[in-house]
């Protein structure tokens, strides 16, 4: 057994932040339209992390769901890292899992003092680092998807001892 309630109160966290992100494009006047799918798949990672918290271990298939969610959403952000274009657009932007108009310097203002983040061209290393992380995390999710078909991350923790 994994513990008590209180040992999954910290699962509200990322649920909240993840179920804030998620329904944000519908709340949030503000947001462009092309970062929707962005926050969309962001706020899927942090409520399938904190909902998988959350589960109690009598329901698998529920715990199964949710992990295969959170890595499957991982998974596509570094499969989105790994396949980002080498080379920026004709206008100086990227278009990143067809999110067109993505820059790699951004310029925040905040009052009288302003900070620039500079970026440039994802280094070949880091290319493989988030390849290593989308097998992994898209594995897993597959795995979990097997799980929420067969009955649950773990059915032989369930058996009753007669």
């Amino acid at each position: 057994m994994r513990g008590g309630f209180l040992n999954r109160l910290p699962g509200l966290l990322p649920l909240a932040m993840g179920l804030g992100l998620m329904t944000m494009p519908w709340w949030a006047t503000s947001v462009p339209a092309k970062l929707h799918l962005v926050l969309i798949v962001f706020g899927a990672a942090f409520a399938g992390f904190g909902a998988s918290i959350l589960t109690p271990d009598r329901w698998p298939r529920l715990q199964s769901l949710s992990v295969m969610v959170y890595m499957g959403a991982f998974g596509l952000v570094m499969a989105a890292m790994t396949f980002a274009p080498m080379h920026p657009d004709t206008d100086g932007t990227y278009t990143i899992a067809g999110i067109s108009g993505l820059r790699t310097t951004t310029t925040h203002s905040f009052g009288s003092m302003s900070t620039t983040l500079t970026g440039g061209d994802m280094p070949w290393w880091a290319r493989i680092v988030a390849g290593f992380f989308m097998v992994i995390c898209l594995g897993v999710a597959l795995a979990a998807a097997w799980g929420v078909v067969r009955g649950g991350s773990r059915p032989d923790t369930y058996d009753d001892e007669s």
